[in-house]
């Protein structure tokens, strides 16, 4: 199954559409900039995904927790953000 593809302005115009389409489809969708690959829009569905998800999420509850405990609030999307990126900055 080939991937589709879309322009970096295709893409922000049209976001929600292309997501339901690579959920529905389960094909993923390679944006381009300035005419080169340059990011993947895919589904998440398999059990690994889950799992990397819920390992997140206790990460995001146990920090949370201590944050809250030394008096530093973080809340909400920030604090799953946080987690994110910070896990994002260990692999790269």
């Amino acid at each position: 199954m080939t991937a589709l593809t879309a322009t970096v302005a295709e893409a922000r115009n049209n976001f929600s559409r292309i997501a339901e389409q690579v959920n529905r489809s389960g094909r993923e969708v390679i944006v381009f900039r300035h005419s080169k690959p340059w990011v993947k829009i895919s589904p998440i569905g398999s059990e690994e995904t889950e799992a990397e998800f819920e390992d997140v999420m206790d990460a995001v509850i146990a920090r949370g927790l201590a944050d809250y405990e030394a008096g530093n609030y973080v809340v909400g999307s920030e604090a799953a953000r946080a987690e994110v990126e910070r896990r994002a900055g260990a692999h790269g």
